[in-house]
């Protein structure tokens, strides 16, 4: 991403300016290039049975969260999942100007 600024000085010549970001973890913000925040996800484990329930918790408002039964924006903080079927599914976390993040959950039979 390529920002570019005009300004004028009073003798009215243009003074042109370009900042630099990259897409992936940086972002313009208040005239600077800054670093994206990585989400502060916190969970006790991502192994779980299937008698148990899987709580992620710390999950800044507005972000959607897409998960194997669907995605849902969260703005309480935390999600609490479970499965009664054993395998690995995928939880992805989007909140611009946060980096996506996926983490991997695993089920076991109880």
């Amino acid at each position: 991403m390529s920002i570019s600024e005009q300004a004028n000085t009073p003798d009215e010549t243009a003074i042109e300016v370009t900042i630099e970001a990259n897409d992936l973890n940086e972002y313009y913000y208040q005239g600077q290039v800054v670093s994206r925040p990585v989400f502060d996800l916190q969970y006790t484990t991502l192994t779980i049975d299937t008698t148990e329930i899987l709580s992620i918790t710390s999950v800044p408002a507005g972000t959607t969260v897409t998960h194997p039964d669907g995605s849902m924006v969260v703005d309480d903080g935390f999600i609490d999942w479970s499965c009664v079927e054993p395998g690995i599914y995928e939880f992805s976390f989007e909140n611009f100007p946060y980096m996506s993040e996926v983490l991997s959950a695993t089920v076991i039979s109880a």
